[in-house]
C-alpha cells in the first residue's frame, strides 16, 4: 500500500470521508486511489491507538481497535473486488493496479488478524489464564504462518511475526513451569527465550520497512520485544534464586534475587525516561516491589544462618513492606481496569514471613541455651589435673572432693602391647553436671 502525508483531518472526519467512498456505487480509478490512501491513513491512526492502549495494558481495547481495522480491510477488499469485476476488458493498467492493491489488502488482513490474536493473548495473560493465552498465540501463529507461505505482500513480516509468536509461547510455557515450582527447568527455558529475543531484536532493528505505517508497526514491535526480553531475564533470575532456595543455598539465591531487582529498576527507569503512560510506571513498580520483597526475605533467611537476629527482624519487616506496597499498587491498577498476574498474595507471603520468624526464634533460643550450657560448664565443671609420676599409685586430682588412682607397671604395659587382642578402655568417668553439658553440646 502507498502511504500518504499526515492528514490534518480529525479521526472522525477521516472516517466520514472513508465511509463516503465506501457508499459509492462505482469509483473511477482516481477515486479508488484517493479512497485507498484515506483508508490507509485511517487504519494507521487506529493501529497507533491500539498500540497506545496496549502500552496502557488495556489489551481489550487494543484488540477491539484491531477488530475495527480488520473490518475496514474486509470492506476495502469487497470494494476492490467489485471494481475489478466491473472494469472494462481493455483497462489493463487499471486492472494491474487494482490487482496489486488487492494482494496488499489480503496480506495486510492476515497480518492484522494475527496481531489482534496477540493482543488477545496478552489480555488472557494479564488475568492469569495461561492456557487461554497460549491458545490465542497458537491462533496468531496460524495467521502469520499462512501469510508467510502465501507469497503475498507482508509475507516477510508474517514469517518474522510467526517466529516471535512461537517465542512468546515458549515464554508462557516457561512461566507455567515456573508456577509449578520447577525452577531449574524454568530458568533454563527463560535463558533460551531471552537469548532468542536478543537475537531477533538485533535482526529486526536492521530491517527497512516500505512505508511510514510499516515503520511505526516495526517500532512498536521492537518496544514490545524489548519488554519481553527484559521480562524473560527477570524471571530467569528469579527462577535461579528459587532453585537455590530449594537447595538451602541462600547466598546464591540472594544473587539471583538481586539481579531481578536490578533489572526491575532498569525497566522502571526506561518507562519513566521514555514518557510512557503512568499506568506502565505503576505496573513496573508493582512488580519491582514484588522482587524486592523476595530479595529481602532471602536475606532474612541468610541472617538466621549467620545468627544476626536484629538484621533478620528488620529484613522481615522490609519484605512485608515491599509486598504490601505491591498489593496496594495491584488494587489501584485493578480499580483503573488494569490487571496483572504478578501481584503479591499477601496471605501466602505473611505465612512465609511467620515461618521465617518462627525459625528465627527457635534458632535464637537454641543459641542462648548452648551459650548457657557452655557458661555453666566453665563455671561449675571440675578442673581436672592429671599427675603422671610414671610409677605405681599415680593420682588424678579434680580439685573437688574425690580423686582417682591407678597402678600400672612397665611389665604389664609391655605384656599388653604384645597381646594380639586388646581389651577396650572403659568409658571416661563424668560428673553429672559435665555429662549433661557434653550431651547438649554434642547434639548442637
Amino acid at each position: 500500500m502507498t502511504d500518504v502525508p499526515q492528514a490534518e483531518l480529525a479521526l472522525d472526519d477521516l472516517a466520514e470521508q472513508v465511509a463516503w467512498f465506501e457508499g459509492r456505487r462505482r469509483l473511477t480509478i482516481e477515486e479508488y486511489r484517493t479512497y485507498f490512501d484515506l483508508e490507509i491513513e485511517l487504519e494507521s491512526r487506529i493501529i497507533a491507538g491500539a498500540a497506545w492502549k496496549a502500552q496502557c495494558h488495556d489489551f481489550g481495547a487494543a484488540s477491539a481497535a484491531m477488530s475495527e481495522v480488520v473490518e475496514l480491510n474486509r470492506l476495502l477488499l469487497r470494494v476492490t473486488d467489485r471494481e475489478l469485476a466491473e472494469l472494462p476488458p481493455g483497462e489493463l493498467l487499471s486492472r494491474a493496479k487494482l490487482a496489486g492493491a488487492r494482494a496488499r489488502i489480503d496480506g495486510f488482513l492476515l497480518l492484522v488478524q494475527g496481531i489482534k490474536a496477540e493482543y488477545d493473548a496478552s489480555l488472557q495473560l494479564s488475568i492469569g489464564d495461561l492456557l487461554e493465552a497460549m491458545q490465542a498465540l497458537e491462533d496468531a501463529t496460524e495467521r502469520f504462518d499462512e501469510l508467510a507461505t502465501s507469497g503475498l505482500p507482508y509475507a516477510r513480516s508474517g514469517a518474522d511475526r510467526a517466529a516471535l509468536a512461537r517465542m512468546s509461547n515458549e515464554f508462557l510455557n516457561a512461566l507455567s513451569i515456573f508456577r509449578s515450582a520447577r525452577y531449574e527447568t524454568a530458568r533454563d527455558q527463560f535463558t533460551r527465550t531471552a537469548t532468542r529475543y536478543d537475537v531477533e531484536i538485533e535482526r529486526l532493528a536492521r530491517q527497512t520497512p516500505e512505508g511510514e505505517r510499516d515503520q511505526a508497526m516495526l517500532n512498536q514491535l521492537l518496544v514490545e520485544l524489548g519488554d519481553r526480553h527484559t521480562y524473560a531475564r527477570v524471571l530467569q533470575s528469579m527462577s535461579s534464586a528459587f532453585s537455590f532456595v530449594q537447595r538451602g543455598d541462600f547466598a546464591e539465591a540472594a544473587k539471583g534475587a538481586g539481579d531481578a531487582v536490578s533489572l526491575g529498576h532498569q525497566w522502571l527507569q526506561r518507562v519513566v525516561g521514555n514518557g510512557l503512560p503512568e499506568i506502565q510506571r505503576d505496573i513496573r513498580m508493582q512488580e519491582l516491589c514484588l522482587y524486592q520483597g523476595w530479595a529481602s526475605w532471602i536475606e532474612a533467611e541468610m541472617a538466621i544462618e549467620c545468627g544476626d537476629w536484629d538484621a533478620c527482624d528488620s529484613l522481615v519487616s522490609t519484605a512485608r513492606d515491599h509486598w504490601s506496597r505491591s498489593t496496594s499498587l495491584a488494587i489501584r491498577n485493578g480499580i483503573q481496569g488494569v490487571l496483572s498476574g504478578q501481584a503479591a498474595d499477601m496471605g501466602s507471603m505473611e505465612l512465609l514471613l511467620q515461618g521465617t520468624k518462627r525459625r528465627h526464634e527457635v534458632q535464637k533460643r537454641l543459641e542462648a541455651e548452648i551459650s548457657r550450657l557452655r557458661r555453666e560448664m566453665r563455671e561449675f565443671g571440675p578442673v581436672v589435673n592429671v599427675n603422671n609420676n610414671n610409677a605405681p599409685g599415680g593420682t588424678v586430682s579434680t580439685g573437688k572432693s574425690f580423686s582417682v588412682s591407678s597402678v600400672a607397671t612397665s611389665s604389664a604395659m609391655s605384656a599388653r602391647q604384645s597381646t594380639p587382642t586388646q581389651t577396650p578402655s572403659p568409658p571416661p568417668v563424668r560428673t553429672p553436671i559435665l555429662s549433661s553439658a557434653y550431651e547438649s553440646l554434642r547434639i548442637s
